[in-house]
């Protein structure tokens, strides 16, 4: 899967720019993965902010495009909520020995809060060719709404990125 991110303001490593964990996109690498669960309590377990985590900031201007695998561990730190971005996540149809992995990544959208792989205005206006890129997610989606709806007890608020 690749995500595609463009900004609209500029942004540095204080606030809110891209950062990414080099070589943590690889799904056999278990530390990145141990990694990526301790992050959120790096001050209870290691005495250190996010931001001081070791990573590599992607500082932008309005205008630049950044592409990365959606898999690497990344997060932004330090950023407005008035901060604009727009990002698109992109994949290749998953050959039928690798669902499972498909249903996992769609469970990832729950700390979003969506119950469906796409919204309803994606689904209504798709003609056949559009449906065909997304009738896999939308065939393996059965169990977001109720991880969303697990996510909204547990979380006070959505997640941004």
């Amino acid at each position: 899967m690749i995500k595609i991110a463009f900004y609209l303001d500029p942004l540095t490593d204080q606030t809110g720019c891209l950062r990414v964990i080099p070589s943590s996109h690889w799904p056999v690498d278990s530390y990145a993965s141990a990694l990526s669960k301790q992050i959120s309590k790096s001050q209870e377990l290691w005495g250190i902010e996010g931001t001081e985590i070791p990573a590599i900031a992607f500082e932008t201007q309005p205008g630049d495009v950044v592409g990365f695998n959606h898999n690497i561990r990344h997060s932004a730190f330090g950023g407005d909520t008035r901060r604009w971005m727009f990002t698109m996540n992109c994949c290749q149809r998953y050959p039928e020995d690798r669902l499972e992995q498909l249903c996992n990544s769609i469970s990832d959208s729950a700390r979003f809060w969506v119950e469906r792989g796409y919204g309803e205005a994606m689904i209504r206006t798709a003609d056949e060719k559009r449906m065909r890129h997304l009738e896999q997610k939308l065939a393996n989606d059965g169990h977001l709404a109720e991880l969303s709806r697990q996510a909204r007890l547990n979380m006070t608020e959505l997640a941004r990125g």
